[in-house]
């Protein structure tokens, strides 16, 4: 409804702009998640290079964080790619 109203469409029936303007923000939506996920894999890195160097209680927790973190990560892209 946004997007129709941005480009002056009030049909229900969805014009070539309008979609065309989905697509886009679905692959900007797309490529922001890819990207998120590689954050979220060098986070994972960090935290098992940090727990290699600086032993303490609290490292098993940190990275049982970091691996949830990049498993939402991915669910999100695959959430993106699919809707």
């Amino acid at each position: 409804m946004i997007l129709q109203l941005i480009l002056g469409t009030t049909s229900s029936d969805p014009t070539l702009g309008v979609v065309a303007l989905e697509w886009v923000f679905k692959i900007l939506f797309v490529v922001a998640a890819a990207l998120y996920v590689m954050f979220a894999f060098v986070v994972t890195r960090q935290i098992h290079v940090m727990k290699s160097t600086l032993i303490t209680t609290f490292s098993p927790i940190v990275q049982l964080i970091g691996y949830v973190h990049l498993a939402v990560s991915i669910l999100v892209l695959l959430l993106f790619i699919m809707l």
